[in-house]
């Protein structure tokens, strides 16, 4: 197998050159039987987002990422909230990484603070002594 990718692969003389149609399709098989995304970007120098477009491109499974409504989003968040660890949500609800988790996590506390916000400033112009009309 390492001949024939031999005969299709050799080093890009600089990084604007294509790559050979035969390397791609070898890259995605490899991909689709389960090696390490990062063992191919390595190996092969290329960057996560050339190799996602490939497999999008090119591969017959799937790799799309799942999307999670608002409201399953606002679920995990308050499951971690309750004591649960960001590990343990990611095995359980099957989420792609623990980043992800991660951001929900900060967005939620974004939109929080801004509620909290908007709520102090509309009860301190309540407080404000209304002017007074003359007659």
């Amino acid at each position: 197998m390492e001949r024939e990718e031999e005969l299709f692969y050799s080093e890009r003389p600089s990084k604007n050159q294509k790559f050979d149609k035969r390397l791609i399709a070898h890259v995605v098989k490899l991909a689709e039987e389960g090696t390490p995304r990062r063992d191919l970007i390595k190996t092969y120098k290329m960057t996560g987002e050339t190799l996602g477009m490939w497999l999008d491109k090119y591969s017959s499974i799937l790799h799309k990422r799942k999307l999670h409504s608002t409201a399953e989003n606002r679920s995990i968040v308050r499951a971690i909230h309750g004591g649960m660890s960001i590990k343990e949500a990611v095995i359980v609800y099957n989420i792609s990484s623990r980043s992800t988790i991660r951001n929900w996590i900060k967005a939620f506390r974004m939109k929080i603070l801004k509620l909290v916000f908007q709520t102090r400033v509309k009860c301190l112009k309540n407080l404000r002594p209304k002017p007074k009309v003359q007659k």
